[in-house]
C-alpha cells in the first residue's frame, strides 16, 4: 500500500480510512485483497530479493570478517578479505538494486478483474471525485498505463530495458551499497568478545 501512495494524485486523510483506501485500491483489489499479492511476478522478485540480501550478505560479513585481534586489523589477510567484501559487495548490490526497482514497478501496477472472474463494473465512481488534488503544479510518478500492466517478472525486466535502457535498473545503486559496505567495516571493528560479535 506505501508504493501504491506515492502514485496516486490526490491527497489523502488520516482520519477518513475507508474513502482513502477506496482511492488507494480498485474494486477487484478492496473484493479480493489477496490480488494484491498474486500480481504477476511480484511474488517471484520478492523471493529472490530475500533470497540474494538475506543469507549472502549476513553469512559473507561473518566468514570475511571474523573477529580479528587488535594487531591483526591492518594485515596483509585482512585487506585482502575487505577487498573481496567490497567486489562482492558491489555485485550484491548490482543484484538487489534491480530486483528493487522490479519488485516496486510490479507492487505499484494496479489490478482489475478480468471480464470471466468478475461481473461487477469497475467503472463504478469512486471516492477520488470527492478528493482533493495534492499539487496542479506537481506532477505525480506514473509509471505505467494501467491498460498495458506488467504481465510477469521477465515482463518487467524486458519493458524497463527496451523503454528506458539499462542504466533504469541501477539507479542509486550507492544507496544499497554504502549500508552493505558499512556493515561490514562495523563488523571488522568488532572487538573480541563484545556482546555484538
Amino acid at each position: 500500500m506505501g508504493s501504491s501512495a506515492v502514485v496516486i494524485p490526490f491527497r489523502l486523510s488520516y482520519f477518513d480510512v475507508r474513502r482513502s483506501l477506496r482511492t488507494l485500491f480498485t474494486p477487484t483489489e478492496r473484493a479480493r485483497p489477496w490480488t494484491l499479492y498474486r500480481t504477476p511476478g511480484l511474488l517471484v522478485a520478492q523471493l529472490l530479493k530475500i533470497a540474494v540480501s538475506m543469507p549472502a550478505f549476513t553469512s559473507l560479513r561473518s566468514l570475511v570478517f571474523p573477529v580479528l585481534r587488535p594487531e591483526e586489523r591492518f594485515s596483509t589477510q585482512f585487506m585482502i578479505r575487505f577487498s573481496v567484501y567490497v567486489i562482492l559487495v558491489a555485485f550484491g548490490a548490482s543484484v538487489i538494486v534491480p530486483l528493487d526497482i522490479i519488485t516496486t514497478r510490479l507492487a505499484i501496477q494496479r489490478n482489475h478483474a478480468s471480464r470471466e472472474e468478475d461481473t461487477q463494473d469497475e467503472s463504478v465512481a469512486t471516492a477520488e471525485t470527492e478528493l482533493s488534488v495534492y499539487s496542479a503544479e506537481e506532477d505525480v510518478i506514473g509509471l505505467r498505463d494501467e491498460s498495458d500492466p506488467y504481465l510477469s517478472f521477465q515482463d518487467c525486466l524486458k519493458r524497463i530495458v527496451h523503454e528506458e535502457g539499462r542504466a533504469t535498473l541501477f539507479r542509486a545503486w550507492w544507496v544499497t551499497f554504502v549500508p552493505l559496505l558499512a556493515a561490514g567495516m562495523i563488523q571488522a571493528g568488532k572487538k573480541p568478545g563484545s556482546p555484538l560479535a
